[in-house]
């Protein structure tokens, strides 16, 4: 075990040195190069490291508990079961780094680049992760429970069996994710965007999530019960079988939309606008549908019986097999023979 305490290290190049378990206590360290170093289990008590690089090195099983890593650049390091509880890592870059099984409670991230990083199975419990970049990081099977996450990117992240039972994922970037049968019960999810996310079977039970947006995700299976999501945009959103009863959809986009079998009774629709969107087979009864736009629709064989659909546009429906026992439909409009021709003309028909 080497010994550096209080050594001058700076500007030294230690690429590829063998330093498990060496004492680095106080030692500096400024514009040291530790590419390929070997630094498991190393003492970098009183080390400082804000600001310093330790790119490249490997750090398994290291602790960083407390620790102020502002800056500190460990981009590409095996940091595997690493301790960073409690540790600031505002500014750091850990990009395309190892952080599989490492523990990140209450620790604070702004504008900290994880990009690319390995995260399977890391415990991020009541972090703060605000404005940082996860863009295509693994955080399969990770603890992100009660987290908070402001406008950070998860842009192609993976965040299959994750935990996040509390979390607030505020105004965040996760097109392209993939999520299917993650559990999102509990979370706030408010102006964040899922556009072409996998979704599948996912539990989005009782989420808040105005003005969320899904345009192109695939959400087939999906349980949306009770979701609060007013504004949202689900534009050419897949949602074949979803669970949507009771779920708050009052002025949501859902043009080209498919929702073929879907479950929406008791849901609120006011306002939405289902253009060209495929609702054969949807079980809709007794939902609130006034002011909906149904131009182009498809709603074959769907239940709509007890829905109040008052001044709503049926202009071009097709509904064949349609339940509308019970329905309100005062006001309701039907196809216009001027619009449709109007239509057709557009489409060189």
């Amino acid at each position: 075990r080497a010994n550096l305490e209080g050594a001058d290290l700076r500007d030294v190049d230690l690429s590829g040195a063998q330093l498990s378990e060496a004492t680095l206590r106080g030692a500096s360290i400024a514009g040291a190069s530790w590419q390929d170093a070997q630094l498991d289990g190393a003492d970098f008590t009183g080390v400082k490291l804000s600001g310093q690089s330790l790119a490249g090195a490997a750090l398994q099983r290291m602790s960083f508990a407390g620790m102020d890593l502002s800056g500190c650049d460990l981009s590409g390091c095996d940091l595997s079961e690493a301790v960073f509880d409690g540790a600031t890592l505002d500014d750091a870059d850990l990009s395309e780094a190892d952080l599989a099984g490492a523990s990140f409670r209450g620790a604070h991230f702004a504008h900290t680049d994880l990009g690319g990083a390995s995260l399977r199975g890391a415990i991020l419990t009541g972090a703060n992760l605000g404005t940082t970049n996860l863009s295509g990081a693994d955080l399969y099977g990770a603890d992100l429970r009660q987290v908070h996450i402001e406008k950070a990117d998860l842009s192609g992240a993976d965040l299959s069996s994750i935990k996040l039972d509390g979390a607030r994922i505020v105004q965040c970037m996760l097109e392209d994710s993939k999520a299917a049968g993650v559990s999102f019960a509990g979370c706030d999810l408010s102006n964040s965007s899922f556009d072409g996310a996998d979704l599948r079977g996912a539990i989005l039970t009782g989420v808040k999530a105005e003005q969320i947006c899904f345009d192109g995700a695939d959400l087939s299976g999906a349980k949306l019960q009770r979701i609060g999501a007013k504004r949202a945009n689900l534009e050419a959103t897949k949602l074949d079988d979803a669970d949507l009863r009771e779920a708050d959809f009052e002025d949501a986009i859902f043009d080209g939309a498919s929702l073929r079998q879907v479950q929406g009774s008791g849901a609120n629709f006011q306002a939405a606008r289902f253009e060209r969107a495929d609702l054969t087979g949807a079980q809709m009864a007794g939902a609130n549908m006034k002011f909906v736009d149904l131009s182009g629709a498809l709603l074959d064989q769907a239940d709509l019986s007890n829905c109040d659909l008052e001044l709503s546009d049926l202009h071009r429906v097709s509904k064949s097999g349609t339940k509308l026992s019970g329905a309100k439909t005062t006001g309701a409009g039907k196809t216009e023979k001027k619009r449709a021709a109007a239509e057709d003309f557009v489409a060189g028909k």
